[in-house]
């Protein structure tokens, strides 16, 4: 055994294993590896057909993982297969841990969690320098323009004409701590009447029902003179 590693029982090199960041499919192969191996470590030796059969990889991709392991000298070959005289023999591992593990490999927590030093952070993007951020730092309320509603149309007296008056939407947000007022006075609705201009004297306003009667029924004059010839 070479002096840069040792060997491992079965179960603190599966838990070494696991704390190793690796590719996944080399993680699977290593995991499937040792449950063929004795408590101590020793003779591994599940071939590389079954190991293809049971990962359900090929046998080409098999004996390239075979080999990285061999590389990360977390195993060592201690008998060769096939070849004149052992054909149909598997080739025999010992599970092994290299002496600076620690230096060469990530490894997660004792926990098996990733800790600061061993995450892998994806790299940020630079913010595309056409896109400005907005700062709105000093809108602490929101401000509404007063809508205008549609003009109104009122009849002034004196005059005859009709003046516009624009009377502003009353509807607006109030900004936080103030006290939510109208300063708008609108005028009183006026009831509908009926006005009549004589001689110069305006208004006369004259009740709507008598009128309508006026009109219907007019007056009825007496031939008083009639009557006293009569006499």
């Amino acid at each position: 055994m070479p002096d840069a590693v040792k060997y491992a029982e079965r179960f603190e090199w599966e838990r070494i294993v696991r704390r190793i960041v690796l590719p996944l499919p080399v993680k699977c192969l290593a995991l499937v590896l040792a449950t063929y191996a004795d408590p101590d470590g020793s003779r591994v030796r599940p071939g590389v057909p079954v190991l293809a059969d049971v990962t359900g990889q090929s046998q080409r991709t098999i004996n390239r993982q075979l080999s990285s392991l061999r590389r990360m000298q977390l195993i060592e070959m201690t008998r060769r297969g096939g070849g004149r005289g052992a054909k149909g023999k598997a080739s025999e591992y010992q599970l092994t841990i290299p002496a600076d593990l620690l230096d060469t490999r990530t490894l997660l927590s004792p926990g098996e969690r990733l800790d600061s030093h061993a995450t892998w952070m994806a790299p940020q993007s630079r913010p595309d320098s056409r896109t400005h951020p907005v700062d709105n730092s000093d809108s602490h309320a929101t401000w509404m323009t007063p809508q205008c509603e549609p003009v109104t149309a009122i009849e002034t007296p004196h005059g005859g004409a009709s003046e516009s008056i624009e009377t502003p939407n009353d509807h607006f947000e109030t900004p936080p701590g103030w006290h939510s007022t109208n300063h708008i006075h609108q005028p009183p609705r006026a009831c509908a009447r009926e006005t009549t201009h004589l001689d110069g004297y305006y208004p006369t306003e004259v009740p709507t029902a008598y009128a309508r009667a006026s009109a219907r029924d007019p007056p009825t004059h007496t031939n008083f003179s009639h009557s006293r010839r009569r006499k």
